[in-house]
């Protein structure tokens, strides 16, 4: 976005930057989701387990609480919403 783009004038408003800013961490953000999504990928690959069972012993040996999440399915919500 040109400076310019902003009512013809030749400043960038303090809200603009922001919100540049907060857009740039959000697709770093999503970035880092789809590199842990595509490790979990590689590592279900080498496994005999399923994906949910390979995403659930990943999790509990890591400490962390997914519930019932289905990476198919997720990926499906992720698609659906772009």
């Amino acid at each position: 976005m040109h400076n310019k783009s902003i009512r013809g004038t030749s400043f960038t408003l303090p809200s603009v930057k922001k919100l540049k800013k907060q857009l740039g961490e959000m697709d770093a953000f999503t970035q880092y989701i789809e590199v842990a999504l595509r490790h979990l990928e590689k590592g279900y690959n080498a496994t005999e387990m399923t994906n949910n069972q390979y995403v659930k012993a990943t999790a509990t040996e890591l400490g962390v609480n997914l519930h019932n999440i289905d990476i198919e399915n997720y990926k499906q919500k992720i698609i659906l919403r772009g």
